[in-house]
């Protein structure tokens, strides 16, 4: 059987476009992605309160809470300089912990 007239024509056809890659969505409830988050954080967000103000993450059933600390302290420490924990605890009262908000 000749071959290449089949392949031919799979030749001629345009490439297949990738469907755009889907946002990873942390927080089920009010649609907030991980991409939305990381953006609040570079904008300025340095706490969980302010991301949840800004993007209402963590606001609903409380299950994506884990995952934004963990962008909290993965984003904010590569902005900020290190303080030492007593400088951050004599300031703000807290135990120094950004995601701690």
């Amino acid at each position: 059987m000749d071959y290449s007239r089949i392949f031919s024509r799979y030749a001629i056809l345009p490439a297949v476009k990738r469907k755009k890659e889907r946002p990873k969505i942390l927080c089920f409830c009010y649609g907030v992605s991980e991409a939305d988050i990381i953006k609040v954080i570079k904008e300025g967000a340095t706490t969980l309160m302010e991301v949840r103000r800004k993007t209402q993450a963590n606001t609903g059933c409380g299950g994506c809470g884990e995952d934004v600390k963990r962008l909290i302290r993965k984003h904010v420490r590569k902005q900020t300089p290190k303080q030492t924990s007593k400088q951050v605890s004599k300031d703000s009262g807290n135990s120094g912990d950004p995601a701690d908000g």
